[in-house]
């Protein structure tokens, strides 16, 4: 990996690291082991940056909207890797309100944001 990137915050690779299909959005997710051996060569290969969103994973029976499965699947692959890496996420899709133009919402209020980050924290 090139020279480190530090944009006002920490330095991370010029490259990061999608975790979107480690859950199963293209047609299937990884188990564990899989995920985690994916997780870990990015690692190796010297990026420090993991990328994840609120909505990447399959919604939990019976619920509509962000599940948090995709976070909550990296938080024990990376126990032993924390330190390795830093972690950004998104939100704002939810599926719980749908605005008849674009099918989605953007929740950018101050009270989804604290929701938001409150269970991303959680994960």
């Amino acid at each position: 990996m090139r020279t480190p990137v530090q944009l006002g915050g920490p330095a991370v690779s010029p490259i990061g690291y999608g975790c979107m299909a480690l859950t199963g959005i293209y047609g299937g997710g990884l188990t564990d082991d899989d995920a985690r051996e994916q997780v870990y060569k990015a690692i190796d290969a010297g990026i420090t940056l993991l990328d994840t969103a609120d909505v990447y994973g399959d919604p939990r029976p019976g619920h509509e909207g962000p599940a948090g499965t995709n976070e909550e699947m990296l938080a024990p692959l990376l126990a032993e890797r924390r330190d390795d890496v830093h972690l950004s996420t998104k939100f704002g899709i939810t599926g719980e309100q749908v605005d008849p133009e674009t099918g989605r919402i953007e929740a950018g209020r101050t009270m989804c944001t604290r929701l938001r980050c409150g269970a991303w924290a959680s994960r």
